[in-house]
């Protein structure tokens, strides 16, 4: 029998057909799985970076949020910080006294509701239910405390009612700029007017509000009524200096 022999130039092909074979085969079996995973690895890094982009943009986001919240609390800090503290019985009768004073009208009567709290932390105190926690806060206005934290700050307002008669138009626009430029922020909150075509004087009612902030505002200093002396005795005096 007669033996075939392989030339070497076949053998050369072989070993380039068996070569390319085996390049095929890892290319197949090695480079595109790895390939794949690479693209794969790619598509998770995308997602990673829009996560760590939008993770970012929360964080700045955040430091925004905080600086206006600062910037916020020191300015109720500071409009506190222009409110007195506390708006007691007597400091209502001396500014009435001093209303007088500075008009040169009489107060027939003076009608007073109590320090009504409308503002508690974060809460608007709204209905006439909460009268215990009113009674509770009222309480604290009478406490000597440091100042408190913006959101846990108290704010209330003293309504009280004056009534007047034989006021001409000068003194009726002082009893008004009186009211509006006191140091104690007070708002006119009605007016009950009556005219008199005989002698061209007024007389009537306005409904009055002071407010307070408690702890952070204005430090309260007790009135010196001593210097004050009724002229009748009724709960409704009127008052004048004694001479």
């Amino acid at each position: 029998m007669k033996q075939s022999k392989i030339s070497e130039r076949d053998k050369k092909l072989l070993i380039i057909l068996v070569t390319i074979l085996l390049v095929a085969a890892s290319g197949f079996f090695v480079i595109k799985p790895n390939f794949d995973k690479a693209k794969a690895v790619k598509k998770d890094n995308v997602a990673l970076q829009t996560e760590l982009d939008t993770l970012k943009a929360k964080e700045q986001k955040k430091e925004e949020i905080r600086q206006k919240k600062e910037e916020k609390e020191a300015e109720i800090t500071e409009i506190a910080s222009k409110y007195p503290c506390l708006v007691k019985t007597e400091k209502i009768i001396e500014m009435m006294v001093k209303l007088e004073e500075k008009t040169n009208i009489t107060l027939t009567s003076i009608t007073l509701e109590g320090l009504k709290p409308f503002y508690v932390g974060t809460s608007v105190q709204t209905e006439l239910e909460q009268c215990i926690t009113d009674r509770e806060v009222y309480a604290l206005f009478q406490q000597e405390v440091e100042e408190v934290d913006v959101l846990q700050l108290i704010a209330a307002q003293q309504k009280f009612t004056i009534s007047f008669d034989g006021a001409n138009y000068k003194a009726f626009n002082n009893i008004i700029e009186y009211f509006i430029k006191n140091e104690y922020h007070m708002t006119i909150d009605s007016m009950d007017m009556a005219f008199d075509s005989s002698s061209g004087l007024l007389s009537g009612s306005i409904t009055v509000s002071a407010y307070c902030m408690g702890k952070n505002g204005i430090p309260y200093i007790e009135p010196d009524l001593a210097y004050i002396q009724t002229k009748k005795p009724d709960i409704f005096d009127t008052f004048s200096k004694s001479k």
